[in-house]
């Protein structure tokens, strides 16, 4: 038969230190307003952007790193249990347990030297964050801008033609009536057709810019207005560099 000639049962106690890190959630706003802004546009591209999608997650990461610097414990605890027998060397029947709880513990000044850096960490990243959000913000503005440019630019070629059409009808009229020759309508025509060729040069040069809006914020129109009710401001304010 086995005996159990001895029990040993070990209490330890380990001291350990841990080191945190900082935590950012995003957020986007969109306008009350009923009207579409450029501030909108503004955070439906960021939406989209890569920063934005993981930015949530990592400031997950932080937050529950610099949290843990409030706890009494370093991390938390754990209790362990293990067994050993001598079967496979001399089978005298002994058999060992073992207990094991582990509380660690924070070293003098770790928790607040965790927490100093965690916070660090955290300021850090939001600055990171909002240059993101100022560089996206520059290139939707600078996406819009081109759009009314070009839109712009469509509307007027496309009034000269207008009148380059109603001057090539007046002048067909007076030619029939015998008023002008022949070669004053041949003129109109000519440049009626160049401004009919420079229409659509500048309708698919406003729908170039037109798609670099929409891939940038996924929305089928520009803004009604370029109001951006202050959120470069606000970014720029919140920005720990600037």
């Amino acid at each position: 038969s086995y005996k159990n000639r001895s029990i040993l049962l070990g209490l330890t106690i380990l001291v350990s230190t841990s080191i945190a890190g900082p935590l950012l959630h995003a957020q986007t706003k969109s306008s009350a307003n009923g009207g579409l802004t450029l501030r909108d546009a503004i955070e439906a591209a960021w939406l989209r952007h890569p920063a934005a999608r993981a930015a949530v997650k990592r400031r997950g990461e932080f937050t529950a790193k610099r949290d843990a610097a409030k706890s009494i414990f370093a991390q938390p605890p754990s209790i362990s249990l293990s067994q050993r027998s001598d079967k496979l060397n001399q089978d005298k029947g002994e058999t060992e347990y073992e207990a094991e709880l582990s509380v660690p513990l924070w070293m003098p000044g770790a928790r607040s030297s965790t927490r100093s850096v965690a916070d660090a960490e955290l300021t850090n990243f939001d600055a990171k964050i909002t240059l993101a959000k100022l560089r996206l913000a520059g290139e939707v503005r600078e996406a819009y801008w081109q759009v009314r440019l070009a839109t712009n630019e469509r509307d007027i070629t496309q009034r000269r033609a207008n009148e380059a059409g109603a001057l090539a009808r007046d002048v067909a009229r007076r030619v029939k009536s015998g008023d002008l020759a022949r070669a004053n309508l041949n003129q109109a025509l000519a440049l009626e057709q160049q401004a009919r060729a420079s229409v659509h040069i500048a309708d698919a040069v406003a729908n170039r810019a037109l798609r670099v809006f929409s891939t940038l914020t996924a929305l089928p129109r520009i803004p009604d207005t370029a109001e951006v009710a202050g959120s470069a401001t606000d970014y720029m304010k919140a920005h720990p560099i600037l």
